[in-house]
């Protein structure tokens, strides 16, 4: 190899080395940029993730509940919501192991959940005002004993049927054979509105007036 051939070599070698550092210092540079941008989604997914949790709380605690879901069911709405949120995440992040893990999980949990409720005795009855756009969600249960423990919990329907608003006007009347249903006991199928924020139910043992938010 004569002397210029030998410049040449060295040359093209010092050439190599420089591009192989310019993949390491890009391929650095990469990882520098996506990793935080991962943490980044990560944290407000989570923090979407407990506001959720929080506001559905407050809710629960106010009196206020998604018609989404029976009243009583906030563990329910929120392993939902968070279960929603954890599996856009995977799918997100590309890691599908974790998601083909975590969906037969949550569906099985899911389904206990549901049927907990769907086998429970209480019935819900809708009564809307012929004046306006209020309407009441009445949700009742028997309770037979011989006698019949009747139970009735009344909620008040806002934002258009999204949000159901608990009324302190909790009604129970023992029945020792004398009405047919739920119903008859109430006088559910013939209520009086007296004006759009006050709806009277003729029951068995007298009237009861809800007085509406």
């Amino acid at each position: 190899m004569n002397e210029r051939d030998h410049l040449e070599y060295k040359a093209a070698k010092m050439n190599h080395q420089n591009d192989h550092m310019q993949d390491i210092e890009q391929d650095h540079k990469t990882e520098g940029t996506s990793s935080p941008l991962t943490r980044k989604m990560t944290c407000t997914i989570i923090s979407i993730l407990i506001g959720i949790d929080v506001l559905l709380i407050v809710l629960h605690s106010l009196g206020y509940y998604l018609r989404l879901f029976p009243p009583d069911s906030l563990v329910l709405s929120m392993f939902i919501f968070n279960s929603i949120m954890l599996l856009s995440m995977g799918i997100i992040a590309k890691i599908y192991t974790i998601v083909a893990a975590f969906v037969p999980g949550v569906i099985i949990v899911f389904l206990i959940l549901y049927f907990s409720h769907a086998i429970d005795d209480a019935h819900y009855k809708t009564i809307r005002s012929p004046i306006g756009n209020e309407a009441v969600v009445i949700k009742y249960s028997a309770t037979s004993l011989g006698e019949t423990m009747y139970s009735y919990d009344f909620y008040q329907s806002m934002l258009g049927g999204l949000l159901l608003k608990e009324l302190n006007n909790r009604y129970s009347y023992m029945d020792f054979r004398r009405y047919d249903s739920a119903e008859d006991v109430l006088g559910m199928n013939d209520p009086t509105w007296k004006d759009r924020k006050h709806l009277i139910f003729h029951t068995a043992s007298g009237e009861h007036t809800l007085r509406l938010k």
